[in-house]
């Protein structure tokens, strides 16, 4: 840590529970990975959830999808 922190009094609880940590890059590398991982799972599981049970796609004011075969196109 740079001496000019230190002379900080307010903050000097939190340097020196920073400069106890081993590893302290790996464990907040890893910390994120986690953090992107589960809120993954959580926003799958809800998707899925509500596609279960939400409403419908379409109201009953909504048109119904247009009946158009579309053919392959030849020059």
């Amino acid at each position: 840590m740079p001496e000019e922190l230190w002379s900080i009094p307010a903050i000097w609880p939190a340097l020196s529970f920073v400069e106890r940590q081993q590893h302290l890059y790996m464990t907040l590398v890893f910390t994120v990975v986690y953090i992107i991982v589960i809120s993954a799972i959580l926003s799958f599981g809800y998707s899925f959830i509500y596609r279960i049970v939400g409403p419908p796609r379409y109201g009953p004011y909504d048109l119904p999808q247009p009946q158009v075969k579309v053919g392959r196109y030849k020059r």
